[in-house]
C-alpha cells in the first residue's frame, strides 16, 4: 500500500493477508441401492462423504432415532476424516413401530461447523419398511360365577404387535372378537393409542343362559 503527496514524497507498507475457506462436506454415497427393509430383518448400508479441507472428523446425524449407526448404536456418529473422506456404517433392525414410508434426512457436519450452518450438508431420501404379519394373542379370561338376577359385563384383552404400525396406509390392523354362544354379546372393541392392546366388552344375561355350568368360547382374529 503506497501513499504519495503532491511533491512525490511516498510512503509504502506491505500488508500480509491470510485467506481461509472451509468447504462444505458432500455426500458421495447414501445407501443408493439399499433404501428398504422388512420388519425384524437386519438392515445395513454405508453413507460416504468427502471434505477435502477437513483434517479431523465428519459427524453424521439421522433425523430418526431408530436409524442407527453401527459405531454408536444411535442416530449419530463421528468418523475420522483424515484424508478428507469418511464412511459411516448403518446397522439396525426395525420393528412394527417403524413399518411404513419414511422421509429420512441425513446431515453431515465438519469440525468447523460448530457455530455455522455453512459447513453443514444434508440430503433427504425415502425409506420403506415392509410389514410381517404378527399373530394375535388372547389374554386369560377368568371363570365367572353369575346369578340370574343380574346382568354381567366382562372385559377381554388381546394383543397384536401389528397395532403398533404408525403408517396405516401401509397396514391397518383390526381385531375381531367372537363368541360361540349368541347369548354372550360382543359389544365394543377398543384400541389403545401407541399400544399393541385391544379390548372387547362382553355382556350376558344369565337368565338367557339358564342355570348350570356353561362353557363359553371367545375367539380373537386379526
Amino acid at each position: 500500500i503506497s501513499v504519495k503527496d503532491f511533491r512525490n514524497a511516498t510512503y509504502s507498507q506491505i500488508l500480509n493477508w491470510t485467506l481461509t475457506w472451509n468447504d462444505k462436506p458432500r455426500f458421495t454415497y447414501v445407501c443408493d441401492s439399499e433404501r428398504n427393509t422388512t420388519e425384524n430383518s437386519p438392515f445395513n448400508c454405508y453413507i460416504n462423504a468427502t471434505d477435502p479441507d477437513e483434517l479431523y472428523n465428519l459427524t453424521f446425524i439421522a433425523n430418526y432415532t431408530w436409524f442407527k449407526f453401527n459405531a454408536t448404536n444411535t442416530n449419530s456418529t463421528t468418523i475420522n476424516a483424515t484424508g478428507g473422506n469418511a464412511s459411516a456404517y448403518l446397522n439396525f433392525t426395525t420393528s412394527d413401530s417403524e413399518v411404513g414410508n419414511w422421509s429420512v434426512n441425513i446431515t453431515i457436519r465438519d469440525t468447523g461447523a460448530a457455530n455455522s450452518s455453512v459447513e453443514l450438508n444434508s440430503t433427504t431420501f425415502y425409506f420403506f419398511v415392509a410389514n410381517v404379519n404378527d399373530s394375535v394373542t388372547l389374554a386369560d379370561i377368568a371363570n365367572v360365577t353369575a346369578y340370574t338376577t343380574n346382568n354381567y359385563t366382562i372385559y377381554v384383552n388381546a394383543s397384536d404387535d401389528d397395532l403398533l404400525i404408525p403408517d396405516k396406509s401401509v397396514y391397518n390392523e383390526t381385531i375381531t372378537f367372537t363368541s360361540n354362544n349368541s347369548n354372550v354379546i360382543i359389544n365394543i372393541t377398543s384400541y389403545f393409542s401407541n399400544s399393541n392392546k385391544s379390548q372387547a366388552t362382553i355382556t350376558f344375561n344369565p337368565n338367557s343362559l339358564g342355570s348350570g355350568n356353561h362353557t363359553i368360547n371367545i375367539t380373537v382374529r386379526d
